[in-house]
């Protein structure tokens, strides 16, 4: 419950306006004064614990704020990143790449680390408290990268002559997103109550008298777009219904987004850790025993395959040499490539027929069954990481420079909502059905995503012949 409070807070957070706050405010007054915030309410977490303070709706209270300071932070990290690229196509791709290896070797260490110190904070003071103990060390880490995040970072904005308003450096923007959450419910029945009394007619009226070359009706989606119009917070949502490029690309991940994210972290820790119930065997084994009997080691085992796979995959198309691949293959290639990898996405439910429920369990069977989890999740990050590189230059040619912060906050909504929402849905999936047959049923549904990852090169090839494809190959033509 406490996971989908802080996903559906976080993309209800770029509802607010958090990509307005991006694209008017310097970058490391963002990260720096967000770190701080975040800092203060992670820490209350264990605080509160150890003063007998912390109920679950206050732990809810804390988890939904949050996102409203990370959702500004991860924006304009993505921001910050797509503004210092630009739009050269060989600097956007050089600077992906740089980007995913440098957080798969994060990614590498971090998670095992931090599963590990979770796993012995749990162990002493029991679930949850071992939990609520951890974030002081989250906080803390907030604390030590602000002098860096302050000194270091500097915003190329105020350098860029298509921006024409320059960031400002007034630490007070953070909190806007948190004052219109605040005033959401007054601005919401004030137009409930301009509705009902009749409040608008003049305009409807007047939208009534439009010349005839503009009272055309428009499609569906320019109507949407001209409803996000209205607000500077959705004008990210204008930009990607107006762009045929942007709407596939991110139709093409919003079934996979549902269901592989909630298996990772939801149904399959839910599954090890309550069905194969490994704990008793593991408990002779050190360090890596601590780890795997709890569900947050085994995540953070799973991310740190991800990385494995991320980085490897990255390198494979990094440099002068990844240049000649994606030349010599075409774009459309490393679309199959990761179709591929989705396809095998079945192979995770063979662990519900190697380990039965309620039967004795021998650590040769719940190391086979580990092997094919994250030997599946290190071979989609694998398979994924090139699509990644070579699909970000095409992505970023269709966001305006001075809308960047916008676009990456509406991204930023659409996937963590849709991430929230598979992750409800599986819960309640997991709570009406064997936790056997919800693995089933998912790994089956992602493998079938395979499908619109192995067409995507011909709809792109339709909707932007031009300005998708590079090399010498044009699948799809």
């Amino acid at each position: 419950v406490i996971r989908n409070v802080h996903f559906g807070a976080y993309s209800m957070a770029s509802f607010l306006p958090v990509g307005p706050v991006i694209d008017k405010t310097d970058y490391s007054t963002i990260y720096t004064w967000t770190s701080l915030m975040r800092a203060l309410l992670m820490g209350l977490i264990p605080l509160l614990y150890l003063s007998g303070g912390l109920s679950f709706g206050v732990l809810a209270i804390i988890v939904a704020l949050n996102p409203i300071f990370q959702s500004l932070m991860t924006n304009a990290d993505s921001a910050g990143r797509a503004s210092i690229m630009g739009r050269d196509e060989n600097v956007v791709r050089a600077g992906t790449a740089f980007g995913i290896k440098a957080g798969a070797i994060a990614g590498l260490f971090s998670p095992f680390l931090a599963a590990y110190a979770v796993g012995l904070l749990a162990a002493a003071f029991g679930e949850p408290g071992g939990y609520a103990i951890a974030y002081a060390g989250y906080a803390l880490s907030l604390l030590v990268a602000v002098p860096f995040l302050k000194f270091l970072v500097r915003d190329p904005r105020h350098h860029d002559p298509e921006v024409a308003q320059k960031p400002s450096r007034n630490p007070l923007n953070i909190i806007q997103p948190l004052l219109v959450a605040l005033r959401a419910p007054l601005a919401i029945g004030r137009a409930i109550w301009g509705r009902m009394t009749g409040k608008g007619r003049a305009s409807a009226a007047a939208a009534a008298r439009k010349a005839p070359e503009e009272a055309a009706r428009p499609g569906i989606r320019e109507r949407a777009a001209r409803f996000f119009d209205r607000w500077e917070a959705t004008e990210g949502l204008s930009v990607i219904l107006r762009s045929d490029t942007l709407m596939l690309l991110m139709a093409i991940t919003a079934v996979e987004l549902f269901l592989a994210d909630a298996l990772t972290f939801v149904v399959l820790p839910n599954y090890i850790i309550d069905v194969i119930q490994p704990q008793a065997a593991l408990a002779s084994i050190p360090v890596i025993g601590t780890m795997l009997g709890t569900k947050a080691g085994i995540m953070g085992l799973m991310l740190t395959c991800a990385s494995l796979g991320s980085y490897l995959g990255t390198q494979w198309i990094s440099g002068a040499k990844g240049d000649l691949k994606i030349k010599r293959l075409g774009s459309g290639f490393f679309y199959r490539m990761a179709a591929v990898g989705s396809a095998f996405f079945w192979t995770m439910m063979i662990p519900t027929f190697l380990a039965a429920p309620g039967a004795a369990l021998s650590l040769p069977v719940f190391f086979a069954s580990l092997g094919i989890f994250l030997g599946m999740e290190l071979l989609t990050r694998l398979f994924h990481a090139p699509l990644m590189t070579v699909m970000a230059p095409v992505q970023r040619k269709e966001i305006p420079n001075d809308k960047v912060g916008k676009v990456y906050a509406a991204f930023t909504m659409l996937n963590v909502g849709l991430m929230a929402l598979g992750g409800l849905v599986l819960g309640f999936v997991v709570d009406a059905v064997p936790i056997a047959t919800a693995v089933l049923v998912v790994s089956l549904g992602v493998s079938v995503t395979a499908l619109l990852q192995w067409l995507s090169p011909r709809w792109l090839n339709r909707i932007n012949p031009a300005g998708w494809e590079k090399g010498e190959k044009r699948d799809g033509a």
